[in-house]
């Protein structure tokens, strides 16, 4: 999880979690009794986000009047709440994205003497 702070917020629309066993390692966990594991490790490139890392202030806005529990909450307290932490959560899910790439190996990365592969080769 590099480059990614202890402590982050994370967005979810729902309850249900990952039920954790041998094969399954928590990298990280939310602070209430819903949806408690997070992110979690399965071999060693296979990775599970409970969270919406994806989550962009058009997106937010369009989820506000699409999902049934969100649209009964008052938009104004959860736009101003999201608002707060957009930049620093868009940053976090862009490193979280990069790092899955470079694990997929599908970007460089010097530390890890992996190279670029072309586009035609992702599609």
């Amino acid at each position: 999880m590099s480059g990614i702070p202890a402590t982050v917020p994370v967005f979810q629309l729902h309850g249900q979690t990952v039920e954790l066993n041998e094969r399954i390692i928590l990298l990280g966990s939310g602070a209430g009794s819903q949806c408690r594991n997070q992110i979690v490790k399965v071999g060693p490139k296979a990775y599970g986000l409970q969270c919406h890392f994806e989550m962009t202030p058009a997106l937010f806005s369009s989820w506000l009047d699409l999902d049934n529990d969100l649209r009964n909450m008052n938009h104004d307290c959860l736009e101003s709440e999201f608002a707060e932490i957009s930049e620093r959560y868009l940053s976090i899910g862009l490193t979280l994205f990069r790092n899955f790439l470079r694990l997929a190996e599908l970007i460089c990365d010097p530390l890890l003497n992996t190279e670029t592969k072309p586009f035609s080769e992702l599609i």
